[in-house]
């Protein structure tokens, strides 16, 4: 596709040119205008397109040619396409070798291309074929054989084909249709008009069409003709064609002569596509003029057309219709020749119309009535037409027969003009009318459908009332309606009420279910050509809920009407919930369920004699005007449902005012029910208690309006108040509770609040109800809202399209969006008005259901000994309470009941009316606690007793305590004990606690005395441990403060007690807790405790104090000073964490009360791993940090170290603070002073800030100091501010010491720089000063012991000592090792290369820095065997002593060192060492800041190499096992192991090494290896020392000859009993115990065959294996010996002979 573009002028495009290769075609803008025959006033846009469409037009270019194409060619655009062509198949074999085509390009020949994008993209190809001339002479002889007189002149054939883009399931694709017409001109035999003729193939089908268009003027004698030369037609013989009597009863002067149209013969095929020689379908059309009805425009009668169609088949005979001939649209929107689907053979209009003015669109009502085919005399006119009631008939059927004429047709409406009864808007009209010729009476029946329409875009589809409306000439207008279709309500009545009130009133009822409605309206008559209606009366059924309302609404006259409705027959038994849902249909009725599950049935018929009440359901509605006095004054309209069925009765009120917009403003509703009475109940102690009220009420009030007061709670105003009480009726009132003289209030002020109520009334002496109590509970929250009626019903049509017509939003559980803008609903609505098939689910729990806390008010009343000075009301999860404090005194004994209530359970099916909870259903006297009290000086008891119902862990909790005052001796006692289930593991649990003190003197010392001890413990119960902020209040160092509740200081103290966060149940949590308080000197007391908290494998222990100084005295009228200190030192060892802390309170204070001391200091120190910590990290600061410092989150952030005092004018503030942690030192203080005199004023600022660094000690400090004076001056309407300020700031670093100092005279500065600059700096340290600094040389600690460079620790598989003599052996043996390793290593230095520095300390270490890297080889000693055969002239032989002692198959011990270590070797010098590398994902390279070592240099090098040897003279003293090596890692300081940076060099540049002080994002420490653990080889086979030998050659033995036998020693004479064992000793208590392994261990020592035997032994048995000699020695095994009872179980049997 091209397009040609205008670039001169406006760059617009042209032309359009389309080439199609499949067909060799060029379609073209240029070619559009002869395609189309376009004439100019059709309005083609430029380039071809169609303005009004938005679509392009091409037409086939005029060169295109195509010729000598059957019919198959023309059809294969569509074949080759994969098209179906339906029902032309017998066509294609009929005519395929008939017919031959070109293609048609002469003009009009509507060959073109359409594309409409705004239609899916739709695509029209047309072409039209001519058939040759030759080809026409075979189709004549086709279709002779058939027709006679029937000659084909020529043949058009036409295809389309259309594609279209349509949605699949997959993705977009094209749709394409095609279209084939084939037509012809004919020329019959005798007949003067050359029709055009439409063959249609319909499968085994051929429908002919014949069209005869001409002039009225030109018809002549056509009808006749056309009628002979039927006649001339065989298979037209058995067609009866019956005209000569259809328009002769009906005479001329109703019609003109009918005119021929069209023919339409359906001729069966047989397979061959040949016509079969007969016809089984014949339709005639005729046009036919039609003289009554007939509208006037202008004072000229307009042409009525109507278009007969005479229809005649086999099977059913003939029959004649006709209807209405209108013009088409005058105006289009687009030119119906620029539409693809326009064909010119498909054109059909009235001959008898010549100009489109004469045409009339429609019949006149008025003139309907015929003239008299006898008499000719005109008709009559209908009149007194009812207001609204069209007169044009747009649409029209005429039936004529020998006795009448009748009309069935249809009527467009028009609103009536008359408003003062709301209009009947006739949505369209369907008019059947009927003329008897005979007796000339005309009868009229309109059925039409009358639009009820909802609030325009609610959503709610409209529905038409379908009626009636009778006409007679003699009796006049009658007018009935009805409709019963779903999906109808109350939102339908909009157009029914007056124009003011209507939408008001339409909002109260929108959602309400209409199931039947009847309408009767009626006209005024006598008024005139247009009668106003009178009246109407709606009659019907309505639904709420599930019952059904009689509905009655009256309209009388202008703004008087009468809405109401009464339960009937029908209907089933309805809940409150479902009732309420019905009529607000938005989903927020939000009710308890005791009152949403009321049920409510159908009022019971009563006769009229009865004196029971008579029951009751009636809906009405009420419009009050506000101020009747001015005509257009807002209105309020009030719809009341009032209820009184059995038990149950009740009110609800829904109104809005007329001024309210129904797009923003909610309307309000109120409803009220009288809670049953509460039944006599017996009380434990007191008796029977009745009712000690006179009356409760349930009020729900919602309110959305936002109408209220801004500021003020949302709800009923006492206006609204007054006009709903008017309507309600003096007896049955809103009531309220009056907080003020009611002359105080404002009609705008709130009396009854939005939310649920519980109100309480009392009846006056005069018998007049007061509100004691108004419990307000399910209050709406700040973002709650109700959304606008026209908001609600949107949502509800919404609501019905998913679940169905008529079917109501629940109120529960719903939800709103953020914006409240729709509601997201998750159970699917009831039908309102018809009965379920399953049973209603169980009530679901409502917002409301969770109520709230408890509300009391006084009310003085007393019932025998019980006197109630309170009634309060709580309702929670469904249950409501009535609580009553009471007291009664029984002699010196005061005893209160606390939490007595009486409780309701509205579960399992009971509510407020209908069923009732009952004494042992539902009803539960409770009673949470028992509080006495006994005061008779010097002794007064007090106790209290509370039960809790734990809700979360399902089970008891008692609790109470006890104070016993006796003169100075104070005890106060509490605890709890519960029966429990943990609701994580549904495991019961019973948990116990225990808290006592006791306070007075107890023992006195020289200089103190202990006052108080306190103690306690917890089993399966958890005690919080205080922060440093709340050691003052922890109950073991001070008892809690409690506010005022029982009104008795000790009950209030207990209640909190017991009822405080520091003690909770907990499964497989214990505590034990002691403590006491000394008092000494007169000026300090302190109170301490010891706490030990263990829950599963976590373990706490704490010790918690509070010290209280005062100076001189606490009881001094002037102190000097006053301090309290809280401490804390606790360890955590499930969170690896160890702290102490101490913090002063906010009351302490030096020199005068006015001078406050504050701050704290903390020690944190972690040896464990964990989310945001890391072992080995610690801190410890006073009073905070550096103010630039960040600390982590793990870190304790104490307050400053301050001292603040005010003197009048003059206040002085004082702050210091020191920090350390593994990265960083600081230290600073601030001062500042300040004096206020009138409009002068001066201070003074000072302040420093020190960060400290360790290896190589540096130090950045920067301080400052100011001074100024301020002066303000108000002069008039100006005030002048005067300020003068001197400061210098001071930045000084060091060593050497140097720095900036910077002065500032407030207009002008300067610097002054001292001492050494920023380059110099101490340098890095070596390598060895490195090694010292980690070894801590030259700290305090190692002036008085040597520091341990390695520790060796036996980990696992330690077997006791020997003792100390053992100890003492070992050591020695250590002392002789060590000399022995010292000589081997000088040996080893001597013959190495000499380093540049060599040192070798006492504790056997080599330091040296080789020329290329820092390397550090750590080489000592342990021995670690019992056996030692050193040649040394100073060896002991103490070979008997052990060192360790262990258990080879689970040994393990580690070697921790104070230097980090990047590799371990063992058996460095061997043939199979042992290495391991420090695991580089677990560890940092070992790196130095004090050496000043980056990351762009090589690491530290520190390999540990361990020399492991056998004893000496022993076999395997070459055997080197090999052992298990795992690195111990541990998080070192960063201050000394991490890699030094730009910023951390500050011996360099101060102001850069602070940064990395102080950044804390990284933590402060690195991960390094300290140490190795090794474990013990894997056991392998000893060595066998037995030699080869043929086992079967071994069990061989010589026989000898019987008389060759040696003699044998008879086995029962001469028995050796040397190898049996010893009998083993009877137990015998007198016995030593230890005496059989006595006799094991001196059988060893000295054996029986001498101290020589095992060697002999061993030598023989060496001998006999061919062993080496020496291979085994025969000695006595020294520590099995020894260690006999430790490694046996049992004692070896020895030998007798031994």
């Amino acid at each position: 596709m091209t397009a040609t573009v205008d670039d001169t002028t406006t760059n617009d495009i042209e032309a359009f040119a389309l080439t199609v290769p499949a067909l060799g075609l060029t379609y073209s803008s240029a070619g559009t205008i002869p395609a189309l025959d376009l004439q100019p006033n059709w309005g083609l846009g430029q380039a071809s397109t169609v303005p009004g469409q938005c679509s392009l037009i091409l037409g086939l270019q005029p060169a295109s040619k195509k010729s000598n194409l059957k019919l198959s060619d023309v059809l294969a655009v569509a074949t080759d396409r994969g098209s179906t062509l339906p029902g032309l198949e017998l066509m294609v074999i009929a005519l395929e070798n008939i017919l031959t085509f070109h293609l048609d390009t002469s003009t009009g020949s509507r060959n073109a291309f359409w594309f409409e994008p705004m239609t899916d993209y739709k695509t029209v190809l047309r072409c039209q074929y001519a058939a040759d001339s030759p080809s026409l002479v075979s189709l004549n002889h086709w279709i002779g054989g058939f027709l006679v007189g029937f000659t084909v002149q020529s043949v058009t054939a036409i295809t389309k084909l259309q594609s279209k883009w349509v949605a699949t399931n997959k993705d977009l694709a094209a749709k394409n249709n095609w279209e084939f017409i084939f037509t012809a001109t004919v020329a019959l035999d005798g007949v003067h008009v050359v029709p055009s003729v439409t063959f249609d193939f319909k499968g085994a089908e051929l429908v002919l069409t014949l069209q005869f268009d001409y002039t009225e003027e030109g018809q002549g004698s056509l009808l006749g003709d056309i009628m002979a030369w039927i006649a001339k037609q065989k298979p037209m013989a058995e067609v009866q064609f019956d005209s000569s009597h259809w328009f002769q009863n009906a005479g001329t002067s109703n019609f003109n002569l009918p005119l021929f149209r069209r023919l339409k013969l359906s001729v069966p095929l047989d397979q061959k596509g040949s016509p079969t020689g007969f016809v089984d379908h014949v339709s005639v059309d005729l046009e036919l003029g039609v003289k009554f009805g007939q509208p006037v425009v202008n004072g000229k009668p307009q042409k009525v057309v109507f278009l007969f169609t005479y229809e005649w088949s086999k099977a059913s005979g003939s029959v004649l219709r006709g209807s209405l001939w209108t013009p088409p649209n005058p105006n289009p929107d687009v030119n119906r020749h620029f539409l693809p689907e326009f064909e010119p053979h498909l054109d059909f209009e009235p001959s008898s119309i010549s100009d489109v003015s004469e045409w009339a669109p429609s019949l006149d009502l008025t003139n309907l009535i015929p003239s008299d085919p006898n008499s000719g005399a005109t008709g009559g006119k209908v009149v007194k037409i009812p207001d609204g009631v069209p007169t044009q008939i747009i649409r029209a059927v005429l039936e004529l027969d020998g006795e009448s004429i009748s009309f069935q047709g249809s009527m467009a409406c028009q609103p009536p003009k008359s408003t003062d009864i709301p209009p009947l808007f006739l949505s369209n009209i369907s008019l059947d009318a009927s003329y008897t010729l005979a007796t000339k009476d005309f009868h009229l029946l309109f059925g039409f459908g009358a639009a009820m329409n909802p609030p325009q875009g609610s959503g709610i589809t409209h529905i038409e009332l379908l009626g009636s409306l009778n006409y007679d000439t003699k009796a006049g207008w009658d007018v009935q309606a009805s409709v019963e279709t779903p999906g109808m309500q109350g939102a339908h009545f909009l157009h029914f009420f007056d124009v003011d009130a209507g939408p008001t009133a339409t909002a109260l009822i929108q959602h309400i279910a209409l199931l039947y409605l009847g309408l009767e309206y009626h006209y005024q008559n006598g008024s005139g050509a247009t009668n106003p209606a009178s009246s109407f009366v709606f009659s019907g059924a309505m639904a709420i809920g599930k019952l059904e309302l009689d509905l009655d609404f009256n309209y009388t006259g202008k703004d008087t009407w009468a809405f109401s409705a009464q339960a009937g027959a029908e209907g089933e038994e309805s809940t409150l919930q479902e009732i309420l849902d019905s009529i607000i249909g938005d989903g927020t009725v939000d009710l308890p369920s005791c009152v949403g599950n009321i049920p409510v049935g159908k009022p019971k018929p009563q006769p009229p004699e009865s004196d029971e009440a008579q029951e009751f359901f009636n809906l009405s509605m009420t419009m009050v005007k506000a101020d009747p006095g001015k005509p257009n004054s807002p209105q309020d309209v009030i719809l009341t449902v009032s209820v009184n069925v059995g038990p149950v009765s009740f009110t609800f009120l829904q109104f809005r005012n007329t001024s309210w917009d129904l797009d923003k403003t909610p309307s309000k509703r109120f409803l009220r029910l009288k809670v049953h009475q509460l039944p006599q109940v017996s009380v434990p102690i007191i008796g029977d208690l009745t009712q000690p009220f006179d009356e409760m009420y349930f009020m729900w009030v919602q309110d959305g309006s936002k109408s209220t007061t801004p500021g003020s709670p949302s709800g009923l105003t006492m206006a609204e108040i007054g006009v709903l009480n008017g309507v309600l009726g003096g007896d049955d009132p809103i009531y309220y509770k009056l907080n003020k003289d009611p002359k105080d209030y404002k009609e705008t002020d709130v009396l009854v609040q939005a939310g649920c109520h519980f109100v309480v009334v009392v009846k006056d002496r005069t018998g007049a109800k007061n509100v004691v109590l108004d419990y307000v509970f399910a209050q709406p929250t700040p973002d709650y809202s109700v959304p606008s009626p026209a908001l609600a019903l949107q949502v509800h049509a919404h609501y019905q399209k998913l679940h169905g017509p008529n079917t109501v939003i629940p109120s529960r559980p719903w939800e709103r969006d953020a914006k409240h803008q729709s509601l997201i609903l998750h159970r699917t609505g009831k039908r309102a008005g018809r009965p379920e098939a399953d049973p209603p689910p169980d009530p679901e729990p409502t917002g409301a259901d969770a109520g709230g806390g408890t509300t009391k008010a006084p009310m003085n009343k007393s019932i025998g000994p019980f006197s109630i000075a309170n009634v309060g009301i709580r309702f929670s999860n469904s249950k409501l309470s009535v609580c009553l404090d009471a007291e009664v005194a029984i002699g010196p004994v005061a005893m209160a009941m606390q939490g007595f209530s009486i409780d309701l359970d509205f579960g399992h099916g009971h509510d407020l009316q209908h069923k009732f909870p009952t004494v042992g259903d539902g009803i539960i006297i409770s009673l949470q606690g028992l509080s006495v009290a006994y005061d008779r000086p010097p002794l007064s008891i007090a106790g209290v007793l509370r039960i809790e119902h734990v809700p979360t862990t399902g089970g008891t909790f008692y609790a109470g305590g006890v104070e016993i005052s006796f003169e100075q001796w104070q005890f106060l006692a509490a605890g709890g004990y519960g029966d429990l289930t943990d609701p994580l593991t549904h495991k019961p649990f019973k948990t116990a606690f225990v808290f006592a003190q006791l306070d007075g003197p107890l023992i006195t010392l020289e200089f103190a005395t202990i006052q108080g001890i306190t103690g306690g413990f917890g089993y399966n119960n958890n005690l919080t441990l205080p922060t440093v902020a709340e050691v003052p209040s922890f109950p073991f160092l001070n008892m809690p403060t409690v506010q005022p509740v029982t009104g008795d200081a000790t009950m209030d103290t207990l209640v909190a007690l017991v009822g405080s966060k520091w003690f909770s149940p907990l499964d497989g949590a214990f505590w034990v807790g002691a403590g006491l308080t000394v008092s000494a000197l007169e000026m300090l007391d302190i109170t301490a405790v010891l706490v030990v908290e263990w829950a599963g494998l976590d373990v706490r222990l704490g010790i918690f104090a509070v010290a209280v100084c005062d100076v001189p005295s606490a009881d001094a009228p002037a102190k000097l000073a006053h301090a309290e200190l809280g401490i804390l030192a606790t360890v955590d060892f499930g969170l690896g964490l160890a702290k102490f802390e101490a913090q002063l309170a906010p009351c302490s204070y030096i020199l005068n009360p006015f001078c406050h001391l504050s701050g704290g200091f903390a020690l944190y120190y972690w040896f464990q791993d964990g989310p945001q910590q890391t072992k080995g990290d610690w801190v410890f600061t006073l009073g905070g940090y550096h103010r630039l410092y960040k600390p982590p989150p793990q870190y304790p952030v104490p307050p400053r170290l301050q001292i603040e005092w005010s003197l009048g004018p003059l206040s002085i503030t004082g702050q210091a603070y020191f920090a350390i942690t593994p990265n960083v030192a600081m230290a600073g203080g601030a001062l500042h002073a300040y004096m206020g005199i009138g409009v002068l004023a001066a201070f003074f600022d000072a302040w420093i800030d020190f960060l400290i660094n360790f290896k190589p000690f540096w130090f950045l400090g920067s301080g400052g100091v100011s001074v100024g004076v301020r002066f303000s001056l108000d002069l008039l309407f100006v005030t002048i501010h005067i300020c003068v300020e001197i400061g210098a700031t001071l930045t000084v670093y060091g060593p050497p010491i140097g720095g900036i100092c910077h002065v500032d005279f407030w207009v002008f500065g300067f610097d002054i720089r001292f001492g050494a600059g920023q380059g110099s700096g101490t340098g890095a340290i070596g390598l060895l000063d490195f090694f010292n600094l980690a070894l801590q040389k030259g700290s305090p600690a190692a002036a008085s012991s040597a520091p341990q460079p390695l520790l060796f620790q036996c980990q696992t598989g330690m077997l006791p000592s020997g003792g100390a003599a053992a100890s003492e052996r070992a050591r020695a043996r250590r002392e002789k090792r060590r000399r022995l390793r010292r000589r081997q290593l000088v040996q080893r230095r001597q013959s190495r290369p000499a380093p540049r520095v060599v040192e070798l300390g006492d504790d056997g270490y080599e330091v040296r820095e080789s020329d290329d890297q820092a390397v550090l080889e750590a080489e000592a000693g342990v021995r670690a065997a019992a056996d030692d055969d050193d040649d040394d002239d100073d060896d002991d032989n103490d070979d008997d002593v052990p060192i360790w002692d262990v258990k080879g198959g689970t040994f393990s011990f580690a070697i921790n060192a104070v230097f980090a270590m990047s590799k371990v070797t063992v058996y460095p010098e061997g043939k199979h060492p042992v290495v391991l590398d420090a695991p580089p994902k677990d560890t940092s390279p070992i790196r130095s800041r004090p050496m000043h070592l980056d990351k762009t240099m090589s690491a530290i090098t520190s390999e540990f190499q361990v020399e492991m040897k056998i004893t000496p003279g022993d076999s395997k003293m070459d055997h080197e096992p090999q052992w298990e090596l795992r690195p111990v890692i541990r998080s070192v300081p960063k201050g000394l192991w991490d890699a030094c940076t730009n910023v951390d060099d500050a011996s360099t540049d101060p102001m850069r090494g602070s940064q990395s002080m102080l950044d804390t994002s990284t933590g402060g420490t690195v991960p390094l290896m300290m140490g190795v653990l090794f474990v013990a080889p894997k056991p392998i086979l000893s060595h066998d020392k037995v030699q080869p030998f043929n086992a079967v050659l071994s069990q061989l033995q010589s026989v000898f000859p019987r008389a060759q036998t040696p003699p044998f020693p008879d086995s029962t004479t001469a028995e050796n009993k040397a190898w049996l064992p010893v009998p083993p000793a009877k137990p015998d208590p007198s016995n030593n115990p230890a005496r059989d392994w006595v006799a094991v261990q001196n059988a060893w020592k000295d054996p029986g065959l001498g101290a020589d035997a095992g060697a002999a032994a061993a030598a023989g048995w060496a001998k006999t294996m061919g062993w080496d000699p020496g291979a085994v020695d025969g000695s006595v095994p020294v520590r099995l010996v020894e260690g006999l009872q430790v490694l046996y179980v049992q004692a070896p049997l020895v030998a007798q002979a031994a």
